[in-house]
């Protein structure tokens, strides 16, 4: 646990300046709150004991001026130390987000959506939450506790040892607890996470639990899971306060040795009263940053997992171009190949040495039953994730050895799982295409058929989370839009046109083959209506390509395309034309 912390101590050196002041002003702080049990010492001995009037006045004007100089060192500490802590998770929030943008699409598909979020969220919050009051705190109390220290041992060597012999017994009870302490709040933490992944799923798919009218099913899986944490928060709570009780039930002793010795001492005349007093301040004054440093002491355990959780996560290898330097560029596009390309995916086999090709100027469909490799085809086309097997070459270039912001730019794809940010319409054209103007937008938006529609809708108000306000068709034809402002070589249309009525789809594809840039088309779908625009179907079975042939030459044949249409066949006018 302790090389995370120093790990994240790293953030700290281009506070280093900051941070040095930070601790001057804590120290003065903590002088000025410890002088005056030494005054009243100089006061009850020297001022009252020899009658000097002149030197109470100094006393006096010297604490008046300590406690002007303590508020504001105290007040420019919290300020600094504000800013930097809050510098310091700032930047953390955003080397995690960046980080985990970068993550391979593995690491999304078997981690939830909420432990992402939690992680990015609630753990940084606790990193933030102890920056701001814990380690402060901690900070504060063993600069009072070393004051307190010298100011002890020079007033009273003896009485100190005594009350020292007392703080091993602290320091075993708080490593007996902390253990236990530490596995309930990871144990804690994840059931929290999952939590939050229960609710970001469920909220998600609310419209399919309100048809299975789940509801009672759904309250049932919520209660169990804050029971879970409920009877964790309890179990942590004992220990915790067990612990700090124990710990201030000792500290508590420390005062009544100090009143038995150094009383019989002043009785013995071995030291003054003012002595006596002063120290059994400076005691007193000792339980409250020790009760602090034990209670905090827990607050830092908490820390600790989280700060555990952020670098687990950012220990997590990218998809690394290590030698970008040497990756290089490429002019248009002539040629892709898929040369004995395999991948595989929890030990299931989704491409198996399949060779493809794919040439400029042509229109191509990826057809073919579900989870028969389509989609990661596609996905390896797109650099998301990495072949096992075989070479993917483009222009007898490995794909691999491209830049991928370069090989990016070339391609735009239009997924099933649109995207659509919860903002105005123009919010989500911007999206990647920063560079459009509002001309540009305006002649897409009406190509697509969309400049028809309620133009308040899209010109000021909000189009809701995942495009919520507005009908799938409509969906589907501004992520369309979007990738045509990319004026992409390679436009990837993956179940894109799904609910576009048949006009409207025609008329995409009609201005798709009107554009100049775009040298290469490949569509998955499973209607006949989206694939009857392609030059050559590609046919995939068990991770391999089966059959490629034009569609007149598959339903001729009447293999595997025409098993897996034949039902859209025979009502269908391409079928009628052949």
């Amino acid at each position: 646990m302790y090389q995370y912390w120093l790990r994240f101590f790293g953030l700290l050196r281009k506070h280093l300046f900051g941070g040095f002041v930070l601790l001057i002003m804590l120290i003065i702080g903590n002088l000025g709150a410890l002088a005056s049990p030494y005054f009243l010492k100089v006061i009850i001995d020297k001022v009252f004991g020899e009658g000097d009037f002149q030197l109470l006045i100094q006393i006096v004007f010297s604490l008046l001026g300590l406690y002007v100089l303590r508020v504001g060192a105290n007040f420019y500490a919290d300020y600094l130390y504000t800013k930097i802590s809050n510098k310091i998770t700032q930047e953390l929030t955003e080397k995690l987000f960046s980080h985990m943008l970068k993550l391979p699409m593995f690491y999304f598909k078997v981690n939830s959506v909420g432990s992402l979020v939690y992680k990015i969220n609630n753990e940084v919050s606790q990193v933030r939450r102890a920056f701001t009051g814990s380690i402060i705190s901690m900070i504060n109390s063993i600069i009072t506790i070393v004051g307190l220290t010298v100011l002890m041992v020079l007033l009273n060597l003896e009485l100190f040892i005594i009350i020292c012999l007392l703080y091993p017994l602290l320091i075993l009870i708080t490593k007996y607890f902390t253990p236990s302490i530490k596995t309930i709040i990871e144990n804690t933490r994840k059931e929290e996470s999952d939590f939050l992944a229960f609710l970001t799923e469920r909220f998600s798919n609310v419209k399919f639990i309100k048809l299975f009218y789940s509801h009672e099913y759904e309250g049932f899986l919520m209660k169990n899971r804050i029971n879970r944490i409920i009877d964790l928060n309890l179990k942590s709570t004992i220990l915790t306060s067990g612990s700090n009780n124990l710990s201030v039930l000792l500290l508590a002793f420390i005062p009544l040795v100090v009143l038995v010795y150094g009383g019989k001492q002043v009785l013995e005349s071995i030291i003054t009263v003012g002595t006596l007093i002063a120290f059994l301040q400076y005691a007193n004054k000792l339980h409250e940053p020790f009760r602090n440093i034990v209670s905090l002491y827990v607050d830092l355990v908490k820390t600790s997992v989280s700060i555990k959780r952020i670098y687990d996560v950012l220990d997590e290898p990218i998809d690394l171009e290590s030698a970008s330097d040497e990756l290089i560029e490429m002019g248009e596009i002539c040629e892709i190949k898929f040369e004995d390309v395999s991948f595989a995916f929890n030990d299931k086999q989704v491409l198996n040495k399949i060779n493809v090709i794919f040439e400029a100027g042509k229109k191509y469909a990826l057809v073919g039953k579900s989870g028969s490799g389509k989609s990661t085809l596609i996905d390896l086309l797109c650099k998301l994730i990495k072949e096992d097997s075989g070479s993917i070459l483009v222009n007898n270039i490995r794909l691999n050895e491209i830049k991928t912001k370069h090989w990016i730019e070339k391609l735009a794809v239009c997924s099933q799982d649109y995207f659509i940010l919860n903002g105005t319409l123009y919010d989500n054209l911007h999206y990647g295409n920063s560079s459009v103007n509002k001309s540009e937008i305006d002649a897409i938006l009406d190509q697509m058929g969309l400049s028809s529609d309620d133009s308040d809708t899209f010109s000021s108000k909000t189009l809701g989370e995942t495009g919520s306000t507005i009908s799938g068709g409509q969906r589907q034809k501004i992520a369309i839009a979007r990738a045509l402002l990319r004026n992409p070589e390679i436009l990837i249309i993956d179940e894109a046109t799904s609910e576009l009525d048949s006009l409207s789809e025609q008329k995409v594809f009609e201005y798709i083959n009107n554009q100049p840039t775009i040298r290469l088309v490949i569509i998955i779908s499973h209607r006949l209506s989206s694939i009857q625009f392609a030059d050559e179907i590609i046919l995939l079975d068990e991770g391999k390509a089966s059959e490629v042939n034009s569609i007149k030459e598959h339903i001729s044949m009447k293999g595997g395309f025409y098993k897996l249409f034949k039902n859209q066949l025979v009502n269908s006018e391409v079928a009628r034309d052949m």
